[in-house]
């Protein structure tokens, strides 16, 4: 992080586990609001339901209804095709107001750059769900 943002580190490593769950996260103030980062990861062969109840641990202890929020990653969950997976997280995001906005897949930097951008500006609650390519 560059030393001019004003941001502080969230210590979560007591919620990640080897090869299942990992995550960090970070609050900014910016100008005219706070936007709580949180960055997970989910292996592809890990336990799906290990990974949303450990999720699951991490909003229920993060979340303030003031907050904004980005949540964003590698959680090898396909976003272009409906399945349980999908669904379950889905459910997990809705029950703290938090919505998946991206549905198309994400090739590279300046495309996340642009989405971020014009998200920070637009919208009240949100998360980013990122998927491999």
């Amino acid at each position: 992080m560059h030393e001019s943002l004003n941001y502080v580190r969230l210590h979560l490593e007591k919620y990640c586990q080897d090869k299942q769950f990992e995550v960090c996260a970070m609050k900014m103030h910016l100008d005219t609001k706070s936007v709580c980062i949180i960055t997970i990861y989910r292996a592809p062969s890990s336990n799906s339901d290990l990974f949303l109840s450990k999720l699951y641990v991490v909003l229920r202890n993060l979340y303030i209804a003031t907050l904004e929020y980005i949540v964003c990653g590698d959680i090898n969950i396909d976003y272009l095709i409906d399945s349980d997976r999908k669904s379950r997280l889905d459910a997990l995001l809705k029950s703290y107001k938090l919505t998946s906005v991206v549905n198309f897949q994400l090739d590279s930097k300046k495309n996340l750059l642009q989405l971020l951008t014009t998200s920070l500006l637009t919208l009240p609650k949100w998360v980013i769900v990122l998927y491999p390519q």
